[in-house]
């Protein structure tokens, strides 16, 4: 059975600078006690769904649904390129797990446009986005032609630019931004 929206949050990535699994990191909010669930939260707020795209086994035990990477270490696209795969909504959401204020709202708004949309803080697309589920073509043809960058993706399928306050597209990348957010 398909819908109309689906959303899927990102939580690949190394986490270098972070020096653990961001996703999992504790979060201030007895509702989600991991970055990640806070933002699954969110999303599932605006989307009526969420599931995660990273290894399985490591999220496993967050009750929520985990669909692996097709083609872990090539960055966020194969990370969207899962959730275009797996999913069965004409519309997905699909966001990274380090975006903590992301306000459900906002969300819903970016859905309803029409077309593939994406968020964007002065100029420059966030990793959230909402995509045709048919957007997985140009997904594909970027991976395999080795254009990884999340700009040249929305670019390439012409979406409509959102802007969005700064503070909400704020991402966690190292323990100095998770200062800021307790």
């Amino acid at each position: 059975m398909s819908s109309l929206f689906a959303a899927f949050v990102l939580t690949g990535g190394r986490s270098t600078r972070m020096r653990s699994d961001k996703a999992l990191l504790p979060w201030p909010d007895s509702q989600s006690p991991t970055l990640v669930e806070h933002v699954a939260a969110t999303a599932l707020k605006a989307a009526g769904s969420a599931t995660l795209v990273g290894e399985p086994a490591r999220y496993r035990h967050l009750n929520l649904p985990v669909i692996p990477d097709l083609n872990p270490g090539l960055g966020p696209l194969s990370g969207v390129e899962a959730a275009l795969t797996h999913t069965t909504a004409e519309w997905n959401l699909i966001v990274a797990c380090d975006l903590p204020n992301l306000d459900s709202e906002f969300l819903a708004n970016l859905m309803n446009c029409e077309g593939p949309t994406v968020a964007v803080l002065e100029d420059r697309p966030a990793l959230c986005a909402v995509l045709h589920r048919e957007n997985l073509k140009e997904v594909r043809r970027a991976i395999a032609a080795g254009e990884l960058a999340w700009h040249r993706l929305m670019d390439a399928i012409d979406a409509d630019r959102v802007p969005a306050d700064p503070q909400m597209l704020a991402n966690i990348n190292s323990p100095k931004d998770l200062v800021v957010h307790e």
